[in-house]
């Protein structure tokens, strides 16, 4: 299937190996703007953790799933996708952006516990974050 610009292989080979191209990052410092300014709908967020070898604000657009009144967020590339390695630096403490930003700590969920969850996409990673103190 086609999209706006790009069909779904185009956009799968911009995460071959589950790490960004140069486009893909393009496309993510995009959106995180974009989010972070509170435009989208209110799943989409811009996380903002310290960086784990440089220790510089990064900004990672996502978007949140809503289960029961809580908010989660998946990591699509898996548990070694850089936004989670971030957090798991950061003592999993992080900023969440839309409009303003405000502080959360994520929670890793026990596999057992995400399989429970039907409506939510999961990756097999083992990773599943609930977002504490987000709205």
């Amino acid at each position: 299937m086609r999209t706006l610009l790009f069909s779904d292989d185009e956009l799968r080979a911009m995460y071959s190996g589950g790490r960004a191209d140069a486009t893909a990052r393009r496309f993510a410092r995009l959106w995180a703007a974009v989010f972070g300014l509170g435009l989208m709908p209110r799943r989409w967020v811009t996380l903002e953790v310290a960086g784990r070898r440089s220790g510089r604000v990064v900004r990672f657009p996502l978007g949140m799933a809503d289960l029961d009144g809580k908010w989660y967020l998946v990591p699509m590339l898996g548990e070694r996708c850089n936004w989670v390695q971030n957090v798991r630096a950061a003592d999993n403490r992080a900023t969440l952006r839309r409009r303003r930003g405000a502080a959360c700590r994520l929670m890793r969920i026990p596999s057992e516990s995400v399989r429970l969850f039907r409506s939510i996409p999961y990756t097999g990673s083992g990773v599943f974050v609930r977002v504490a103190g987000w709205l």
